[in-house]
């Protein structure tokens, strides 16, 4: 298993384009979400990291914290 960052704030936004865990913490559940460092945005939220791929440019507001991989995967 991977280890991942703690849990960020949504003001904190990612330094590396990729796909990130999101939580919507009033309903306890997680998505996956595309950023986007070049314009700053979120991509769609999706089941899957697969998904959130596919979806990397449908740009969406995001308001929930984010979490990634804890290294730059190899």
């Amino acid at each position: 298993m991977r280890k991942v960052t703690p849990w960020f704030p949504p003001e904190i936004k990612p330094v590396r384009n990729g796909i990130y865990k999101v939580k919507d913490s009033p309903r306890n559940q997680h998505w996956y979400r595309y950023w986007d460092c070049n314009n700053h945005k979120w991509g769609a939220a999706a089941t899957s990291p697969e998904a959130a791929s596919a979806l990397s440019k449908s740009y969406w507001f995001q308001e929930s914290e984010w979490r990634g991989l804890a290294r730059k995967p190899k």
